[in-house]
């Protein structure tokens, strides 16, 4: 039970790049996003991964705004943090307990 990554590729044209992100969601079991920054394409993944009936983590710095929209989203875990260690510890915590309930 390993868990393996990947980053979504940036560049290309606009359906290729919604083709190419689709297909890697469709091959998941889990998205990990950051949302501190207001990003339409970040929006979108996370809405595609619902429908696509994944878990979510979404990663939020300290003080920043998340919409209550994806804070009501279903097998969503949305972790707030201070700082990379922070982030670091709480994001390893989470991704141990997902595994364990696998």
């Amino acid at each position: 039970n390993n868990i393996d990554c990947f980053v979504f590729e940036i560049g290309g044209k606009p359906t290729e790049i919604f083709k190419r992100d689709y297909e890697q969601l469709k091959s998941c079991d889990l998205i990990i996003a950051e949302v501190s920054e207001t990003s339409h394409g970040v929006g979108i993944e996370i809405g595609l991964s619902y429908c696509l009936n994944l878990k979510r983590i979404l990663l939020l710095e300290k003080g920043k705004i998340i919409t209550k929209l994806a804070q009501g989203m279903p097998n969503t875990r949305i972790i707030e943090y201070c700082d990379i260690k922070d982030l670091k510890e709480k994001l390893s915590s989470a991704l141990k307990y997902i595994k364990e309930s696998n």
